[in-house]
This record gives C-alpha cells, sequence and structure tokens, in this order.
C-alpha cells in the first residue's frame, strides 16, 4: 500500500507542476509503527534542531506550511506541537484533505477530496472551520497552494477531460484565471503581499519559470539551462525554483544558481523575508533536506532516516518539511532553534 500523505502529494506536486524526476517521489510504505505523541529532538550542525512531530498512524504526514507564530499544516495541524486533523467535511465518506500554506492570520489553504468527485480548492479561516470551497468557473478541478496576509490565494484549475490547466488567482472569492501567453499549460505556486505571482508555463518539454504582475505574466530568465520553474517569492521580490536540476534564485530579474556543494544538484521550493532559502540537494538519488543562508548551502539533520526535504520557512527561521526512512515511511517534522 502507497503512503496516502506521499502518495497525494507526489500526485499533486509532479503532475501539477510536471516537474522534473529531480522532485520528491512517493515511496513504498512497508510497515507501519504507532506514531510518536511528542516532539524529539536531535542536535544539527546548522545550529537548528530537528524536531520530529506526531502524525497520523496511518498516514504519518508531512509538514507543508509554517507561518511566523509557528502554526504548522500539511496533512494535519500541528499547534503548540499537538497534532489534530484539518476539517474536511464533504458531506460524504473518505474524505481527506491537505493544506499547503499557513498565513499569519492562521488561514490555511490547500486541498479537500471524497474520492468519488475531484480535487476541490479550499480556504480554512482557521484550521477547525469548515473549509470553502473555491469557484473553478468553467473547470472541473481546483487546488490552492498559497495564502498571502491580504487573503489573495493562487493556484490552479483543470478541465478533467481535456486536461487544460490553467494557473488561477481567488481574491474575495473571485476566480481569476491568469494570461499564459503562446503557452499551453499553466500553474502558479506562491504571491506575495504586494500581489505579485510566481509560477510556472509550458507547451509540452518546454516549461519556463514566470511572474503575473498586475495580470501581466513576465518570463524569468534561465540563461543557457534549457527549463526552469519558480516556486517561492518573498515580500521583497526574492524568486526560488530550479533551472533544470540546479536551485534557482532571482531577484530583480537577475537569475543565480545556488550552490550544491559535493552534491549532484538541487531544489527550492521557499524563501522568508529575510532571504533564506529552503528546498534539498541530492546525490545518487538521495535527497537531503537544505537549505541557503547568504548564498551559502548549509544542509539539514536527517536523524536516522534516510532522506528528505525541506519545503517551508518562516521569518524566525523555522524550517518545515519530511523525512523519510528506509521503508519509505515519511515522518512530519521542523527544523528549529
Amino acid at each position: 500500500m502507497k503512503n496516502m500523505s506521499a502518495l497525494f502529494f507526489s500526485i499533486v506536486l509532479m503532475v501539477s507542476c510536471e516537474v522534473d524526476s529531480f522532485d520528491p517521489v512517493e515511496s513504498n510504505d512497508q510497515s507501519q509503527t504507532e506514531s510518536m505523541k511528542t516532539k524529539s529532538k536531535v542536535k544539527t550542525k546548522s545550529n537548528l534542531d530537528l524536531s520530529i512531530l506526531p502524525g497520523d498512524s496511518f498516514t504519518y504526514g508531512l509538514v507543508l506550511g509554517i507561518n511566523n507564530q509557528g502554526k504548522i499544516v500539511g496533512d494535519g495541524v500541528w499547534v503548540d506541537g499537538s497534532y489534530t486533523y484539518l476539517n474536511n467535511y464533504l458531506g460524504g465518506t473518505n474524505e481527506y484533505s491537505e493544506g499547503n500554506h499557513i498565513n499569519n492570520q492562521g488561514n490555511i489553504v490547500g486541498f479537500v477530496t471524497d474520492f468519488s468527485t475531484y480535487f476541490q480548492a479550499a480556504y480554512w479561516e482557521q484550521y477547525d472551520n469548515e473549509p470553502k470551497i473555491l469557484p473553478t468557473g468553467n473547470f472541473h478541478i481546483g487546488y490552492a497552494y498559497w495564502v498571502n496576509d491580504e487573503g489573495q490565494i493562487v493556484g490552479f484549475v483543470e478541465d478533467f477531460f481535456t486536461g487544460l490547466r490553467r494557473a488561477s488567482l481567488w481574491d474575495n472569492d473571485q476566480l481569476t484565471v491568469l494570461p499564459i501567453g503562446n503557452y499551453s499549460r499553466s500553474v502558479a505556486r506562491a504571491i506575495n503581499n504586494r500581489g505579485h505571482i510566481v509560477g510556472t508555463v509550458n507547451s509540452g518539454s518546454s516549461r519556463r519559470p514566470v511572474t503575473w504582475i498586475n495580470g501581466e505574466m513576465q518570463e524569468l530568465p534561465i540563461s543557457t539551462y534549457s527549463r526552469g520553474q519558480a516556486n517561492g517569492i518573498n515580500n521583497n521580490g526574492g524568486i526560488v525554483g530550479a533551472v533544470e536540476n540546479q536551485p534557482a534564485y532571482w531577484k530583480h530579474g537577475e537569475l543565480t544558481v545556488l550552490p550544491t556543494g559535493e552534491y549532484t544538484g538541487g531544489y527550492t521550493y521557499s524563501i522568508s523575508n529575510n532571504g533564506t532559502i529552503v528546498g534539498y540537494v541530492f546525490s545518487d538519488g538521495i535527497s537531503t533536506p537544505a537549505m541557503w543562508k547568504k548564498g551559502k548551502l548549509i544542509t539539514l539533520s536527517k536523524g536516522d532516516y534516510l532522506e528528505g526535504y525541506a519545503y517551508c520557512i518562516n521569518d524566525s527561521g523555522e524550517v518545515g518539511g519530511v523525512l523519510y526512512n528506509q521503508n519509505g515511511q515519511n515522518q512530519p517534522v521542523v527544523w528549529e532553534k
């Protein structure tokens, strides 16, 4: 049986972004153990402690968002170290929900499904509220990646039958499908408090990182690389993503390829307002969670786990992500001071 959390995150992340093989993939779940009830810490060379979070005994969990108050979301919610499910009421059975981001007001966005209908983009005003299903217009599927502190939400909508996928903005419950120029598909991954959006457009094998500012799309440079994608943006306009299999950072329209040290390549997901970047580096098919601070690569502790990914960071420097053991079980984690 596939681990449900890893399965759904991998499906949506890889399919929606059409990412390359260097992005995370799901792992086989060979056995199950009782989930941990309290954090355990391992001192790291990065001056951050690895904290293993409690999770559901079936899905185990992963951390996708952390706000400046330290509230954490993924396939559940962690408040003051305690785990609870997101309210996912749809009126059906076998429901599943996942939160991709939490802003500093505690608003959460992600998706809900009951497995018999399409994925639906969802917004929770607070984690214990019933989700609000976001409109999809003439499309069938919705998925929300990010909500800024102004309540603006980005993600994508998709036609189930044709596979047409378009980057989307929800503002005051109004859906705007973002322009894509001559490209055929798109995804919006993040929006800062100024309303600047980043994401990816593609046609066939051609894939480009882009911004949408005041409704206008602008491609980001990728130098001599053949393709790229943008995943995160901070309030100062710093953008992170990847070009081919290398971690990338853009500022004022200029590309910087980040160092990977002894590793073959890497990938970045998020950037704090202080400019610290998180993601992972990899070699020989094994991924190591990583951060870049002032351009310097710092790998994060995996403890006794095989591999992992750092997905999010807040302005206090707390990092969230996931670790996998030898059997492919995933464990939600944070790295904190």
